[in-house]
């Protein structure tokens, strides 16, 4: 599986818009996806960002970062929206996943929090979103607002940044075994077992990367 941010992989766009379209529009709203992925390309704003997630080079999701999510709180943002995933992809955690590259993405350009709205009561409260408060859309309905709450979503983007960036043998099996342990921790920890839970994690892999590293220059 892997999730491609279409503005730099333009090849990926009649793609996006399609598939896009396809999940999320009706006929009055399609050239909404079409003229936004097309400028989120050529534009030198971080936003827009929209991703495709692959697997075997067929499409099985989508989502996107946006400034605005048609709602009025526009003091908020980035906005994750039009998260979708495959029905036959579900029960995989695939959304999380979605959900951390947009976090990710969000960090680099100076955002410390993405908000969503939706309608779902609990599942995105599982991969520690917390509600703020409702919003108003210009259609006349409302949905909740959501924001990312740090003390959870952010620990487990942290240690999963910080594995990536010591770990020097890129073991695949080791990154199985480690998207497990955080897994497993998120279902049976408190929020506050899962920080310290965290915190011993990251400093077992710097110990791990001191003793590659002293490994290493033995060879040389």
């Amino acid at each position: 599986m892997q999730i491609i941010n279409v503005r730099e992989k333009p090849e990926y766009k009649e793609a996006a818009i399609k598939y896009f379209q396809n999940k999320w529009a009706n006929e009055n709203s399609m050239k909404v996806y079409e003229d936004s992925i097309t400028y989120s390309i050529k534009t030198d704003s971080p936003l827009p960002i929209w991703y495709l997630m692959l697997e075997s080079d067929e499409i099985i999701g989508c989502a996107g970062l946006i400034t605005n999510d048609f709602i009025s709180r526009m003091d908020l943002l980035p906005w994750v929206c039009a998260i979708y995933i495959e029905e036959n992809h579900r029960g995989n955690d695939l959304g999380k996943e979605l959900l951390l590259r947009a976090q990710a993405d969000a960090k680099k350009i100076g955002y410390n929090k993405i908000f969503l709205c939706t309608d779902h009561i609990g599942y995105y409260e599982k991969y520690g979103f917390s509600y703020i408060g409702k919003g108003y859309h210009p259609w006349g309905s409302h949905s909740r607002i959501v924001d990312a709450a740090e003390s959870l979503f952010d620990q487990i983007f942290d240690s999963r940044q910080n594995f990536e960036e010591t770990h020097l043998e890129k073991d695949p099996e080791f990154y199985h075994l480690f998207d497990q342990s955080i897994a497993l921790a998120e279902e049976v920890l408190t929020k506050e077992e899962f920080a310290a839970y965290s915190q011993l994690l990251k400093e077992q892999l710097k110990i791990r990367n001191e003793i590659q590293k002293r490994e290493s220059r033995a060879y040389w």
